[in-house]
């Protein structure tokens, strides 16, 4: 039996999209081969949501929770080489300083090195600095795309036999749902059909003022909802929405609870997604398997996870957007394609044979089976 380490924060509190990817890495993990297990290291007490399951253990350490960098590059060492696990992995972008064991590291896109406008000061520096050093510390890099894969290997000088890129996939609770089930959910979030959906925080990445410029150009009738918290530098974005006359037509529902997530998204008549640069675009596959139409960009990594199965658009171009909006909008039968296309592009992911390729890095980096 081989243990493996896990920096596993993110798992505590509301879901984010490193926790989720961490839950359901482990999950398919402990399932896929009974002779691993893991030892996760919390910095605070919380629930991480798998109760008491076999091969899994806990170490905290209590009090380190108030400021992540404490948590990384201080505490956390020390309970690693106490323990002396013969791998660690990092699943949020950096190591400690100074890795306490050789480490597994995910890096799921390097947004604040190419775009680092887009970021506080405070995230280039975190992100940034760290994170480079990081991918050239680590036994091994993982990503979530080739186009990222890319990336890293181009912007960070890294060996590409370094670097392997295994894609994410949807939760299984992501599947067409029923009308009624998805009047149900949109109506409880005080939306009226019909409506276009955008999932994702709202980050200057998420090219939030031309979509909304597109919507501005749409006639009225179909609305648009906006799943996910800002993330800095924005704190809202009601003051944009104003400002294009868009209060009745556009709402920004926040964080919606993960239940709810496949009927809102199974009501819609698209995701639209003009997003300027994304790692993967793990929400383009959830839309995709609960049968919803997807319009994306044409950039980043988006084309790849798309496969041919989505509408792509320049989103450099408001007129390109709204252009491809209004076709949704006014042809079923294009809908009815996309749909039937995502349904497919959709079943090419799943968790499992993501946990798999995550197994045989372990393997790689530890230079013997697990």
């Amino acid at each position: 039996m081989t243990t493996i380490g896990v920096e596993a924060r993110s798992l505590l509190g509301e879901p984010t999209g490193v926790g989720r990817y961490l839950r359901n890495l482990l999950r398919e993990m402990l399932e896929a081969d009974e002779t691993i297990r893991f030892r996760l290291y919390f910095d605070r007490e919380g629930d991480d949501g798998f109760g008491e399951a076999p091969r899994l253990e806990r170490r905290r350490r209590a009090g380190s929770g108030t400021n992540a960098l404490v948590w990384t590059h201080l505490a956390l060492p020390s309970l690693v080489r106490a323990d002396a696990p013969p791998l660690m992995h990092f699943p949020f972008y950096t190591l400690p300083w100074t890795p306490p064991c050789p480490s597994v590291v995910t890096i799921h896109d390097i947004t604040f090195t190419l775009r680092p406008e887009w970021f506080p000061w405070r995230s280039r520096i975190a992100f940034g600095l760290f994170a480079r050093r990081s991918a050239r510390r680590a036994a091994h890099v993982l990503t979530v795309s080739e186009a990222s894969r890319r990336d890293l290997i181009g912007a960070y000088g890294l060996s590409p036999g370094g670097v392997t890129a295994i894609p994410l996939a949807p939760d299984a609770a992501f599947s067409p749902r029923g009308e009624r089930e998805s009047v149900e959910v949109a109506r409880r979030h005080g939306l009226a059909l019909p409506y276009l959906i955008h999932l994702g925080s709202l980050h200057p990445r998420r090219n939030l003022p031309r979509l909304l410029d597109a919507m501005a150009t749409l006639p009225p009738g179909v609305s648009l909802a906006l799943v996910g918290r800002c993330e800095r530098p924005y704190t809202s974005i009601e003051p944009m929405i104003r400002a294009r006359g868009l209060e009745p037509r556009v709402r920004h529902l926040g964080y919606v609870p993960e239940a709810d997530l496949p009927g809102l998204v199974s009501g819609a008549i698209a995701l639209v997604y003009p997003s300027l640069y994304e790692g993967f675009g793990l929400p383009v596959v959830e839309a995709m398997a609960c049968g919803t139409p997807v319009l994306t960009s044409d950039v980043s990594a988006l084309p790849e996870t798309a496969g041919g199965a989505a509408l792509l658009v320049d989103p450099s171009s408001t007129e390109a957007i709204a252009r491809g909006i209004s076709d949704l909008i006014a042809s079923a039968s294009l809908r009815e394609a996309l749909r039937e296309k995502g349904l497919a592009r959709a079943r090419d992911f799943s968790w499992r044979r993501t946990a798999l390729a995550t197994l045989d890095v372990y393997r790689s980096a530890l230079g013997r089976a697990v």
